[in-house]
C-alpha cells in the first residue's frame, strides 16, 4: 500500500486541536561549546550530582552538607526527599527533609507541623500511574496531595541552586554554557520523560542562554562508566577490535532497569554501543523489600488494610522514620556472613494504638505470629527480626529480578551475552548480589560495578561528553500515526470507508513508522508525506500510536494504543499556490522522540511539536 504513492491524510477529528507543549527535546550544541557538564541522577531512593569542567578529566561528585546533616564521612548521594512548608514553598531536601519533618521543634511553625508536606518515593508515580497527565497528584506523608510536576521541579531546583552557588564561589563568577544531564529509566514511557523534562525546565535547567538540557537512559549511562569492567582482561589486546555482549541491570530504589548491549572497542580505541534487545525491567527495586516488610507488619499486628492506613496517617512522622531511616539503613547494612538479627523500634504511642486496636499486647501478637521468626525486645520496644526473616523479605523481590534477567537472556538475540553487570544503590545489598551471582554462575559472569551507586551518575557525564557512543536501539513497540488513506477496495475494511470528503477514504489507518524489535540507528528519522483532510486546515494534529505487534492495520485494534499527538502549524492555505503536502520527519530511537516538518518540495520549516501527556493513554502497554 505504501509503495503506491497514495495520499495519507490527517484525521479530520484532530483538525485544529493544538496540544499544549511546554518543552520538547531540541538538538544540542557540540560538546566543546560547554564549559561545565552537570549530571543529576534523580532516583527514587537517592539522588546525586556530578560535575565536570571542560578543561579537566576528573568527575567530581557533589553532596551539600545540609542535605545530609549529622552524617559522618562523605555521603555521595542523599535521600530523594522533599519537605515543603504549609504554603507549598521549599523547606528542606534530602535527609534534612526527613529529619525536620520528624522534629517538629525544628520547623518554623511548630503548631502546624502536620500541615507540612514530606514527599518520598515520588519519582515512582511516573511509572506506577496507569494514566499520566499534567494534573497528576502526589500524596505527601500527611495524606495531603500536591501536583507531581511541582514536587519534582522543586527538588531539581534545589539541586540546581546549590551546585550553581558552589561553582560560583569556586570560579568567582556564575557558571555559563552548562550542559545539564538528567537521568531517567530506560523503561519509562515518552510521557514520563516529557513530564520530567518539563519539570526540569520549570526548575530552570538548561533555560539560560548557552546552556542545554538532555535526558540520559540510566542503564546506558552505567554502561559508559563500566566500559573497562565490561571488556575485562581483553583490554590489553590492542591488535584487533574488542567486542563484548553484556546485560546491564540497574537496581535502583524503585525500578530495575535492564539494557542488553554489544560493546565494541576498535584497535584505534573508538567505543561504540549497540542495543541488542529492547529495554526491560519493572518495579522490583529496593523499596519493594520495604513493601514486603510493611506487609509483614500488617500481618503481625493482625491489622486490616484500613487499620494499617490509619496507623500510617495517625503516626505519619514516626512511620516515616521507621521505614525510611531505621529499616532502610538496616536493609543496606545486613550481611549474611556477619549479621544475625536487627531490631526495629516502635514509638510508645504507636504501640498503644496497636494494642488498643487488637486488644492484645505486643508479646501476645509476637507469640501468635508464625509466618516469620520474630521476637520482642521489651527494653527497646522493638521488633527483633532474625536473619531468616530478613532473607524472606528479600526473596520475592530477588525472585522477580532473576526472572526478569532470565526473560532477557533466553531471547535468541541475547544468547551471546556472557556478562551480567549489576549497578545501582540496591546492589550495595550483599543479599541481592550474592543471590543473583549464585543463580547464574558459572555459565554467566555476574559482576558488581566498582561503584554501584555512582555508575549511573558518573556515566551520565561521560555520555554528555561523547553522545556518539550509543549507535542504535531496539524498538520496544511499533510506532505509527493515525491517518485516513485513499480507500483500496479488496484491501481495506469496507466498514471503515468514508466518502464525506468527495473521495473514498479509509479511516483509522495505522500508518507505521517502525516495527517493534527493529534495530534503529539513533540518528535515523522516518519521513511521511501528509495532506490536510480539509481545505480550511492550517493547524493539523495527528495521533501517534504504539502497538505490541508488527501486523497492526488499524488504530482501534486491541493491540494498538494511543501514546501522543503530533501537531504541525502554519500549513499553507488552500489556494495560496503552495503545496499543502507536509513532510513530517520523526525520530523515535533517541532518548526522547523528536519531530520536524516542512512543506513538501521546499526547505521552509513548519512549527511542529509532540505531546505525550495531554491525552491520557495506557502507559504500560508498551513495556
Amino acid at each position: 500500500r505504501r509503495e503506491t504513492g497514495q495520499t495519507l491524510s490527517f484525521s479530520k477529528y484532530c483538525s485544529g486541536d493544538v496540544p499544549y507543549v511546554l518543552t520538547m527535546a531540541t538538538p544540542l550544541k557540540v560538546a566543546d561549546d560547554f564549559t561545565h557538564y552537570i549530571a543529576i541522577d534523580f532516583g527514587t531512593s537517592g539522588s546525586g550530582i556530578a560535575v565536570l569542567k571542560s578543561n579537566l578529566k576528573d568527575i567530581q561528585v557533589y553532596t551539600h552538607p545540609k542535605w545530609v546533616p549529622g552524617q559522618k564521612g562523605v555521603a555521595v548521594k542523599c535521600p530523594t526527599a522533599l519537605l515543603l512548608d504549609p504554603n507549598g514553598e521549599f523547606e528542606a531536601f534530602g535527609l534534612a527533609a526527613i529529619d525536620n519533618y520528624h522534629n517538629k521543634h525544628g520547623l518554623r511553625y511548630p503548631k502546624k507541623s502536620e500541615d507540612y508536606y514530606l514527599f518520598n518515593r515520588f519519582k515512582m508515580c511516573l511509572y506506577e500511574e496507569k494514566y499520566l497527565s499534567r494534573d497528576l497528584m502526589i500524596k505527601a506523608a500527611n495524606g495531603k496531595e500536591m501536583l507531581g510536576q511541582k514536587v519534582i521541579a522543586k527538588s531539581l531546583e534545589e539541586m540546581k541552586n546549590v551546585i550553581l552557588k558552589s561553582l560560583d564561589e569556586e570560579i568567582g563568577h556564575p557558571a555559563d554554557r552548562v550542559l545539564w544531564i538528567l537521568t531517567v529509566p530506560a523503561i519509562w514511557s515518552p510521557a514520563a520523560k516529557q513530564i520530567m523534562r518539563e519539570a526540569a525546565t520549570e526548575a530552570g535547567l538548561g533555560v539560560d542562554k548557552g546552556s542545554s538540557l538532555m535526558l540520559v537512559l540510566e542503564p546506558e549511562a552505567a554502561a559508559m562508566f563500566c566500559q573497562e569492567e565490561i571488556l575485562g582482561t581483553a583490554q590489553s589486546r590492542t591488535d584487533a577490535d574488542l567486542t563484548s555482549h553484556y546485560l546491564v541491570v540497574d537496581c535502583g530504589g524503585g525500578t530495575v532497569d535492564m539494557a542488553a548491549h554489544k560493546l565494541t572497542k576498535t584497535k584505534d580505541g573508538e567505543i561504540s554501543i549497540e542495543e541488542i534487545h529492547q529495554a526491560h525491567g519493572g518495579p522490583h527495586g529496593g523499596f519493594a523489600v520495604n513493601d514486603e516488610f510493611e506487609k509483614m507488619l500488617e500481618n503481625l499486628f493482625q491489622f486490616t488494610k484500613e487499620n494499617m492506613d490509619e496507623l500510617k496517617c495517625k503516626f505519619h512522622r514516626s512511620w516515616t522514620k521507621l521505614m525510611y531511616k531505621q529499616f532502610e539503613e538496616f536493609k543496606c547494612q545486613i550481611d549474611s556472613k556477619t549479621s544475625t538479627t536487627i531490631t526495629i523500634c516502635l514509638q510508645a504511642k504507636m504501640i498503644k494504638f496497636i494494642e488498643e486496636k487488637t486488644g492484645k499486647d505486643m508479646n501476645k501478637l509476637i507469640e501468635e505470629y508464625t509466618r516469620h521468626a520474630v521476637g520482642w525486645d521489651e527494653e527497646d520496644d522493638g521488633i527483633v527480626l532474625q536473619f531468616s526473616t530478613i532473607n524472606s523479605l528479600f526473596a520475592p523481590v530477588i525472585s522477580q529480578i532473576v526472572v526478569a534477567i532470565k526473560d532477557v537472556l533466553k531471547k535468541p538475540e541475547c544468547k551471546c551475552i556472557e556478562k551480567v553487570l549489576l549497578v545501582g544503590g540496591f546492589v550495595e545489598s550483599t543479599i541481592l548480589f550474592e543471590s543473583v551471582k549464585n543463580e547464574f554462575s558459572p555459565d554467566i559472569i555476574v559482576k558488581k560495578s566498582s561503584a554501584p551507586s555512582l555508575s549511573v551518575l558518573k556515566g551520565a557525564i561521560i555520555y554528555g561528553k561523547d553522545r556518539n557512543i550509543i549507535k542504535s536501539r531496539k524498538m520496544c513497540q511499533s510506532i505509527g500515526i493515525e491517518t485516513w488513506d485513499d480507500f483500496v477496495t479488496g484491501f481495506h475494511d469496507e466498514n471503515r470507508r468514508d466518502d464525506s470528503f468527495g473521495k473514498a477514504l479509509c479511516t483509522n489507518v495505522f500508518t507505521r513508522f517502525v516495527d517493534v524489535n527493529k534495530s534503529v540507528n539513533i540518528e535515523k528519522t522516518f519521513e511521511r508525506i501528509l495532506t490536510p483532510a480539509s481545505d480550511d486546515q492550517e493547524t493539523c494534529s495527528v495521533k501517534i500510536f504504539g502497538s505490541r505487534h508488527n501486523k497492526t492495520l488499524y488504530t482501534d485494534e486491541d493491540s494498538c494504543y494511543e501514546i501522543g499527538v503530533l501537531t504541525v502549524e502554519n500549513v499553507p492555505k488552500y489556494g495560496s499556490g503552495r503545496s499543502r503536502e507536509v513532510k513530517v520527519a520523526l525520530n523515535v530511537s533517541g532518548t526522547e522522540f523528536t519531530v520536524s516538518a516542512c512543506c513538501n518540495g521546499n526547505t521552509k520549516m513548519l512549527p511542529a511539536s509532540l505531546d505525550f501527556v495531554k491525552n491520557t493513554y495506557l502507559q504500560k502497554s508498551a513495556t
